[in-house]
C-alpha cells in the first residue's frame, strides 16, 4: 500500500503543476496550508466521483425507477456491481478489459434505475 503522505504530495504536485521534488522543497507552513485546504475543500478524482455519484443518486431517486436507499456510493468505483466490502475494486477488475469494465458500470446503473433490457 502506498504511503498516504506521498500520495498527497503527488496529488498536490498535479494540482500545482509541480514535481514531487519541488513539493518536498516547499516551506513547511505553505505545505501545511495546502493540507488544511485539502481537508476543507478536497480536490481530485475521488471528490469529483463522489459529487457525480451524489447527483446520480438524486436523479435516480426522482426517476421513480430506482430502488429505495440508492446512495452516491452506488455510482462510485468502490461499489461496482453492488459488491460491498467483499472484493477490492482492483481484485474484481484485475482481469477485465476496459470494455468489460464499461459494461459492468452500465449494467450497475441500469440495475439501479430498474432498466432490464
Amino acid at each position: 500500500m502506498a504511503d498516504p503522505g506521498r500520495l498527497f504530495d503527488v496529488r498536490l504536485g498535479l494540482a500545482l503543476g509541480k514535481t514531487q521534488e519541488e513539493i518536498r522543497k516547499m516551506p513547511a507552513p505553505d505545505y501545511r496550508d495546502f493540507e488544511l485546504l485539502y481537508l476543507l475543500e478536497p480536490w481530485g478524482w475521488q471528490n469529483k466521483e463522489f459529487l457525480f455519484g451524489k447527483l446520480m443518486s438524486v436523479v435516480a431517486a426522482f426517476s421513480g425507477r430506482a430502488k429505495k436507499g440508492v446512495s452516491a456510493k452506488d455510482f462510485m468505483r468502490e461499489d461496482i456491481g453492488g459488491i460491498k466490502g467483499e472484493l477490492s475494486v482492483e481484485a474484481m477488475l484485475a482481469d477485465k478489459t476496459p470494455e468489460e469494465i464499461k459494461e459492468i458500470k452500465k449494467s450497475r446503473i441500469k440495475q439501479i434505475f430498474g432498466i432490464f433490457k
